[in-house]
């Protein structure tokens, strides 16, 4: 008996090298992922476009979902759980605090997903 995982990553432009898209404001995934589409800054996205994660501030909401899992240069990510806030899961996810670490080359981290059959 086989198992087989899946892994969401949503799409990107510059082949996921751990940059902002080149053009954020036509990614069909930063809609579709509501997790990036409640946290998405188009105007920001567009004025930073192309640049790699490591050289920014602040990070584009995709960088949560895996967005840069192909880049050959590490980078930094805070990661609050989306779960972490929601008043009927407090008890279950609300002790969840903020994480910080370094995405290493050529590496993801995984986020959980309903998938369609």
């Amino acid at each position: 008996m086989s198992t087989s995982v899946s892994m969401r990553v949503p799409w990107h432009d510059g082949r996921w090298d751990g940059s902002v898209c080149q053009r954020p404001d036509e990614n069909c995934h930063c809609i579709d992922y509501e997790n990036i589409l409640r946290q998405k800054d188009t105007g920001w996205e567009l004025s930073v476009a192309g640049q790699h994660f490591e050289e920014l501030r602040r990070l584009p909401p995709c960088s949560d979902e895996s967005a840069g899992f192909l880049s050959s240069r590490p980078w930094r990510l805070v990661h609050r759980h989306p779960y972490s806030e929601i008043a009927k899961l407090a008890e279950t996810h609300g002790h969840l605090e903020e994480t910080a670490w370094t995405v290493d080359p050529y590496t993801a981290q995984a986020v959980p997903f309903r998938g369609r059959r």
